[in-house]
């Protein structure tokens, strides 16, 4: 006699990440005083703007290395990705913002309103993920040449706005998140601190 489930279709693992329409990356999330920082000096830009725009409290980050990739799946399961980065060494980050500017627009929608910095510490750290990853055989993408930078809002384009006092952040400690689309927020699957 056959097994019960002989007349079913095979199906074959799905892998990592899945298809649900949410976005998965490597990024840094601000420390509450950083956010807080960072939403003052959008409230001092936003009080002189003719438009009106939804700040991104839930949603603040610097990305570092994307996961969802054309092809498909870059891993056989989450548990692979956490566990290529146990052990991850890096020196913390030191980022300096100076100043709010328009960049590029979203495929359908406004452009990203950001808080742009002086120096680009974060490519080195996301090169090392991305080869940490390669080694657990992780099918990624490298990562590209960046400008560090946090989306504050989405909007019509804005002049370039000069921080009269820079920001600073010190990064210690990278994420692997879930952007849960049509919500504005991230969800933090596993947090790695830099410098050990």
């Amino acid at each position: 006699m056959g097994d019960l489930f002989d007349h079913l279709p095979q199906v074959e693992p799905q892998g990592w990440p899945p298809a649900d329409g949410n976005n998965y990356y490597f990024c840094t999330v601000p420390p509450s005083e950083v956010r807080a920082a960072m939403f003052r000096h959008w409230q001092h830009l936003a009080a002189r703007l003719p438009d009106r725009y939804a700040f991104r409290h839930d949603a603040l980050h610097l990305s570092l290395l994307g996961l969802v990739q054309e092809r498909g799946p870059v891993a056989r399961s989450l548990d692979q990705v956490k566990a290529a980065m146990e052990g991850f060494r890096h020196p913390p980050l030191d980022l300096v913002f100076d100043r709010i500017e328009t960049l590029g627009q979203k495929p359908k929608g406004y452009p990203a309103i950001a808080l742009c910095a002086t120096t680009q510490p974060q490519d080195a750290l996301a090169l090392r993920i991305y080869q940490v990853l390669r080694l657990a055989g992780a099918a990624v993408k490298p990562p590209g040449k960046t400008l560090a930078h946090v989306t504050l809002a989405y909007g019509p384009a804005i002049e370039r706005y000069v921080l009269t006092v820079p920001l600073s952040w010190r990064v210690e400690s990278f994420a692997l998140v879930k952007s849960i689309q049509g919500e504005g927020r991230l969800e933090i699957l596993e947090e790695w601190p830099l410098g050990r």
